[in-house]
Order: C-alpha cells, then structure tokens, then sequence
C-alpha cells in the first residue's frame, strides 16, 4: 500500500512539476540573451587607449565605407554624364578607346540603346577584353571552329547568317 500511494503521489505533481521546470528554464533564456543598446554612434569611433596615454580628448576615427561609398558614387555619376548621346560620339568613342572602327550593325544596336532609354552607352570594356581572342581569327576559321562546337554537342543546330 505504501508503493501504490508514492506512485499516485508522483503522477498528482508531475504535470504541474513539468510546467514549473519549463517556465524556470524560459526565464533563464529569455534573461540570458543579448540585448543591443540603442543609438550607438556608428558614424565615428573613438580610440579609448589614446584616452590613457595622453590628457586630450580621444580622437574621432572616421570609418573609410562612408567615404568609399561617397567616391564610388561620385565615379558612377561621372561616368553617367560622360555617356554619348549621339550616334557620332558613340562612334567616336568607341574608336578612341579600342583603336578600330566598331563592329557592323553598330548603328542598329546604338538605336536599340536609345529607345529603350540605357544609361550606359560607351562601357564595352569587359566585353571587348572577352571577345579579344576572336578577333585573331579571320572570319572563315572562327565559322569552321563554331560548326565544329555545333557538331560536337547533341540538340538542336541554329544557323545565323551574317
């Protein structure tokens, strides 16, 4: 009789046991996360060892991603403003900075800019630098080497006469 009532007397708390062991271990981590503090400068820094050594204030340490930010913008909107705007100076550009005249269909393609309001006009550079090593080739040995990719890879063929 005696066993038979501990064991009633265990099962009597155990609900209202485990509700009090999850209620204190909830406390624990609700107080024991980090908590940020507000309004933090973040726009200057100061160094607290100079604070130490010497009796002036500390001095402000400006962080550079501001001013990074700052140039790169006024990079980007001087590149914008020195855009083409005409046919002319598009092609004008484009030979002073690769040395040749620009491809056929250039006017196609400057018109295809213009209507469809690109900001960006004369900034070919990485493009040219990938196309550099087909300019090598005369224009039959760069249709044999495309056929040839063509014929080597299964699904379908696509022919673009030039």
């Amino acid at each position: 009789m005696g066993e038979s009532s501990v064991v009633d007397q265990v099962r009597r708390f155990r609900i209202p046991l485990g509700l009090l062991t999850l209620f204190i271990f909830g406390q624990l981590l609700l107080k024991s996360q980090p908590q940020l503090q507000p309004n933090i400068p973040v726009e200057k820094w100061t160094t607290q060892i100079k604070a130490f050594l010497t009796s002036s204030a500390p001095t402000p340490i400006e962080h550079p991603i501001p001013k990074l930010m700052l140039a790169a913008h006024r990079k980007y909107k001087g590149m914008l403003t020195r855009q083409s705007t005409t046919l002319e100076e598009a092609v004008k550009e484009y030979e002073r900075r690769y040395g040749r005249p620009p491809p056929r269909g250039f006017d196609d393609w400057f018109n295809f800019v213009k209507e469809n309001g690109c900001k960006i006009v004369d900034e070919y550079d990485g493009m040219v630098k990938d196309f550099e090593p087909f300019w090598q080739l005369e224009g039959v040995e760069f249709r044999r080497r495309a056929e040839q990719v063509c014929t080597s890879f299964p699904g379908p063929t696509f022919f673009f006469s030039v």
